[in-house]
């Protein structure tokens, strides 16, 4: 998945993409006519964290490449509290739930649950939901603490649902055409997934009152091989799309992009602090901290957070 991003960041926006990286990012609302990006700080976290809202912790998963991968946890300084490396496979998506229960999605075939306020040495999975014969690219759960899984493996890839400590599907869904890169649930329990299966034939699904039945409608929002997604407090959906290296934010009916927040490199997955003011992108080797919705960068999280390359990220508390 990763060296696929890669070698797609060729792309026919680089034109647009070079202004806003030499203005230095911002937002394009559509609703009030193309808005030149406004200009965002890119700085070294090394002073006091600018979270004010809440924000207890920050998990990033580094991507196994020199071996199994590794999750970071940092605190609202953005300093490393701890480092796990027990029980995963190539950690790609991770997830923080609202008992601050940590999951990491591993594209080797599992996803793996960690206790809260893991110690400084890291810490041994309290649970691992085996998934044979897949490769977990997200892991998130809902108001229940249901455990969804997006599978990246082959095209079609799938959904699944399991309940907290159980590895046995509740419910599967195929999502064609594409990969599963990125699953949300909303307040109602309505989940939203994000399918990919090349430049031009990228969706979003939504799947009304959950999994059960797998009735799954396309939402008529187009994206271009879209990332993560994310749902805010007023249940905007929030979606990275990769090679054309923008967020998008798009309100209900999920029909017409909000407004673009410009000025990433290749943005994967994301998330959302519980004030939303606060959103994290991961990008190439790094994690971009911006304010929310503006899309101001005030800050860059690299190698002394102990981030180096980064696939996952998750806040807590999250919504």
């Amino acid at each position: 998945m990763r060296s696929a991003v890669v070698a797609a960041l060729i792309v026919s926006t680089a034109t647009a993409l070079a202004a806003c990286n030499a203005g230095g990012g911002g937002t394009v609302t559509p609703a009030s006519g193309n808005v030149a990006p406004s200009a965002f700080r890119s700085i070294d976290a090394t002073g006091p964290s600018i979270a004010k809202s809440g924000l207890k912790e920050l998990v990033v998963s580094n991507y196994g490449q020199s071996g199994s991968g590794n999750l970071v946890v940092l605190n609202t300084a953005y300093s490393q509290t701890a480092s796990i490396y027990a029980g995963l496979n190539e950690s790609d998506g991770v997830w923080i739930d609202a008992k601050g229960r940590i999951y990491a999605a591993n594209l080797g075939g599992s996803v793996t649950e960690y206790a809260a306020n893991p110690s400084p040495s890291g810490a041994q999975p309290i649970f691992t939901y085996a998934t044979p014969g897949t490769s977990p690219v997200v892991v998130t759960t809902d108001a229940k603490s249901n455990v969804y899984v997006g599978n990246g493996d082959s095209f079609p890839g799938s959904v699944y649902e399991y309940k907290q400590g159980s590895d046995t599907p509740l419910y599967s869904c195929v999502s064609s055409p594409g990969l599963v890169i990125g699953v949300a649930v909303d307040s109602k329990g309505d989940v939203f997934v994000a399918n990919v299966s090349g430049p031009s034939a990228s969706a979003i699904y939504e799947y009304p009152k959950g999994l059960k039945g797998c009735n799954a409608a396309q939402l008529p929002v187009p994206v271009n091989y879209v990332g993560g997604i994310a749902l805010d407090k007023n249940d905007k959906l929030v979606i990275a799309e990769q090679t054309v290296g923008d967020v998008l934010i798009v309100p209900y009916p999920y029909s017409n992009v909000e407004t673009t927040l410009l000025g990433f490199s290749g943005p994967y997955q994301l998330a959302l602090d519980k004030k939303n003011d606060l959103l994290f992108v991961t990008e190439g080797s790094d994690v971009a901290v911006c304010q929310y919705p503006s899309g101001t960068r005030e800050t860059t999280l690299g190698a002394s957070q102990g981030v180096y390359d980064p696939t996952g990220v998750a806040a807590y508390p999250e919504r």
